[in-house]
C-alpha cells in the first residue's frame, strides 16, 4: 500500500518500493520519461544543445511565445569553412601564421603543417590542370575532328556539289536551302549512325546534360565565391594579429576568424581561391566542348559523369591525405555569419546560379560552340526519315 503496487510477490514489492523511494528522494518522477523529455531537461548532461521542437501552424496556441514573424531568423552562428583541401589550407594558414608571428611553442610543427597544406593545394591544382590538358589534347581534339568530318560529309551528300562551300575550317557547308532528303539514303548505315548521333541533333537531351554539368561547376564557383566574399568583406581588415582569432563560445577548441590583415587576405585570394576559380571556369568550358564532341548518346551521359571526378578531387585528397589533427583544426575553424536579412534577394538569390547555368548552356549551344562551326541544324529532320535513327520524340 505504501508503494502503491498491485503486484503480490513480496520480493518484487520490496524491490519496487525501494526504487520508488530512491526516486522520491532524488526528485525524479516515478513514471519513466520519454527521450524527448530527457533531452529537454536543462540539467541533462547530454543535452548541450537543446533541439528546437517543430510546431505546425495549425497547432499554434494563443498562449505560446512562438513568433511566426521570426520563423525565418537563421541566427548568427559561425559558419564552418568546409571539409576539403582549400578549407584546410585556409584554416592552417590563418591559425599557424598567427601562431608563428606571435610566438609558438611548436614552431617547426606549425611551419611544416602550413607548407604541407599549401603543397596539397598546389598538387590538387596541378592534377586538375594536367587532366584538363590531357582531356583536351588526347580526347577532345580527336572527337572534335571526327564529328566535323562526319558532318562535312553529310553536308556534301544532302546538298550536292553545286550548293556547298568550304568554311574557314576547310569543311563543307550547305546553303541551307537546297536540302535533298532523299540523298541521305545513299549514305551507308555506319555514316547515317554517326551523323544521327551528333549531340546537336538532340538539343533537349544534350541541353539537359550540359545544364547539369554547368550547374555542378556553378556549385563549385558558388562555394568558393561565398567563402572568399566572407573572408574579404565580412571579416574586417585589422592591423594587429591578436585580433585575427577569437574563441567560439561553447566550443573547447573552436576558433572564429574575426579579422585578417591585408597581407593575409591577399595571400588567401591569390594562392588559394584564384586557382580554384580559374579551374572551375576552364572545367565548365572544356567539359561542354568535350560533351558536344561526343558522337554517341550513351557515352555523352557517361562522359558527363566522368567529368565530375575532377571537381571532387579536393575532397578525395582531404579525406585520404589530411591527418586527424589537420581535419580537427579545419572543422573547428569558423567564419562570421554576417547579416542575412529576411528579404526576397536572400531567400531566392541562390536561384540566380541556375539562371546563370541555363543562360550559359543556351549561349554555348546556339552561339558560342565551335565543335561544329556553322551548324545548319538540319540533321534532326533528315534523320527522322531513317528507321535506324534514335531521336527524341
Amino acid at each position: 500500500k505504501v508503494c502503491g503496487s498491485k503486484i503480490r510477490s513480496p520480493h518484487i514489492i520490496a524491490l519496487s518500493c525501494g526504487i520508488r523511494m530512491i526516486r522520491r528522494e532524488r526528485g525524479v518522477p516515478s513514471s519513466p520519461r520519454s527521450p524527448r523529455e530527457l533531452y529537454d531537461d536543462e540539467e541533462n548532461p547530454r543535452g548541450h544543445l537543446r533541439p528546437v521542437r517543430s510546431r505546425s501552424v495549425g497547432s499554434h496556441s494563443s498562449g505560446s511565445d512562438y513568433d511566426i514573424d521570426n520563423e525565418e531568423d537563421i541566427g548568427d552562428d559561425p559558419l564552418p569553412l568546409g571539409e576539403d583541401i582549400f578549407a584546410m589550407a585556409t584554416a592552417s594558414f590563418v591559425r599557424d601564421y598567427v601562431s608563428l608571428q606571435t610566438g609558438s611553442f611548436a614552431y617547426h610543427v606549425r611551419l611544416t603543417r602550413m607548407v604541407f597544406t599549401m603543397v596539397l593545394v598546389a598538387g590538387c591544382i596541378f592534377m586538375q590542370f594536367f587532366l584538363l590538358s590531357s582531356v583536351y589534347h588526347l580526347l577532345c581534339q580527336a572527337s572534335v575532328h571526327q564529328i566535323r568530318e562526319d558532318y562535312s560529309q553529310y553536308q556534301l551528300v544532302i546538298y550536292g556539289q553545286d550548293h556547298v562551300h568550304k568554311n574557314d575550317n576547310g569543311f563543307w557547308r550547305g546553303d541551307g536551302v537546297h536540302l535533298n532528303v532523299a540523298a541521305f539514303d545513299t549514305m551507308t548505315d555506319s555514316q547515317k549512325h554517326s551523323v544521327c548521333q551528333i549531340p546537336l541533333a538532340h538539343p533537349h537531351y544534350t541541353g539537359v546534360i550540359l545544364f547539369i554539368w554547368s550547374l555542378t561547376c556553378c556549385a563549385e564557383l558558388r562555394n568558393a565565391f561565398e567563402t572568399l566574399r566572407t573572408l574579404l568583406l565580412t571579416v574586417p581588415t585589422v592591423d594587429d594579429l591578436d585580433a585575427v582569432l577569437d574563441k567560439v563560445e561553447g566550443s573547447v577548441c573552436g576558433a572564429l576568424v574575426s579579422g585578417l590583415t591585408m597581407r593575409m587576405k591577399f595571400f588567401i585570394s591569390l594562392f588559394i581561391f584564384l586557382p580554384r576559380f580559374v579551374t572551375a571556369v576552364l572545367l565548365t568550358i572544356l567539359g561542354c566542348r568535350w560533351l558536344l564532341a561526343t558522337n554517341s548518346l550513351s557515352e555523352l551521359l557517361l562522359n558527363g559523369l566522368a567529368l565530375e571526378f575532377m571537381l571532387v578531387l579536393k575532397e578525395l585528397l582531404y579525406v585520404t591525405l589530411a591527418s586527424r589533427r589537420n581535419k580537427f583544426i579545419t572543422v573547428n575553424t569558423f567564419l562570421p555569419a554576417g547579416v542575412d536579412e529576411y528579404s526576397m534577394m536572400n531567400s531566392l538569390g541562390a536561384a540566380g546560379w541556375a539562371v546563370l547555368a541555363g543562360g550559359w548552356v543556351y549561349l554555348y549551344m546556339f552561339h558560342l560552340q565551335a565543335v561544329v562551326p556553322d551548324y545548319n541544324w538540319d540533321v534532326r529532320k533528315v534523320c527522322r526519315t531513317w528507321d535506324g535513327a534514335v531521336l527524341e520524340r
